[in-house]
């Protein structure tokens, strides 16, 4: 992804507003798992690249991807894709089934605030 100027904690967000809609900075994080003041910088940068935007909510803003972020998403995935196959070439379909599992199991543990 380097090459296209983006973080990884990027993309994530990228990934995370284009799959679930507009967010609020603190959904956004809980999605994540990180802290907001991880969020927040993370966001301001993008925001400054023209990548999301934030939108008045009532009194909070939904932070939502810019046509340019849309943009950015789309021409990244397969680059993203690539890489993380590429991470689990060398695991057999059994071992694939497995982390299919915990990975399940993982998803489903709400996180700890």
């Amino acid at each position: 992804m380097s090459d296209s100027g983006i973080t990884p904690a990027q993309f994530l967000v990228l990934a995370t507003i284009d799959g679930n809609g507009p967010q609020r900075q603190t959904d956004l994080a809980k999605r994540l798992r990180v802290t907001e003041a991880s969020v927040s910088q993370t966001v301001s940068r993008m925001e400054a690249n023209g990548h999301v935007e934030r939108r008045a909510d009532g009194r909070a803003n939904l932070i939502d991807l810019t046509a340019v972020g849309r943009a950015l998403h789309e021409a990244v995935k397969p680059q993203h894709r690539a890489h993380i196959a590429r991470q689990f070439e060398p695991l057999d379909d059994n071992h694939l089934a497995q982390l299919a599992i915990l990975l399940e199991q993982l998803v489903t543990v709400p996180s700890k605030e």
